[in-house]
């Protein structure tokens, strides 16, 4: 998945203050853990 290590490289860059870095954390962890985990309260 080289995406995903570009995606932290650039973050670690310099784009962590971008909005961009904290999508591609709530995805990472997303993929990690399962959704119910999340506060959203999207799934029942």
């Amino acid at each position: 998945m080289p995406r995903l290590a570009t995606k932290e490289s650039g973050a670690g860059s310099g784009c962590a203050q971008s909005p961009s870095s904290r999508v591609v954390r709530v995805g990472f962890r997303d993929k990690i853990g399962p959704r119910p985990r999340l506060p959203l309260g999207s799934d029942p």
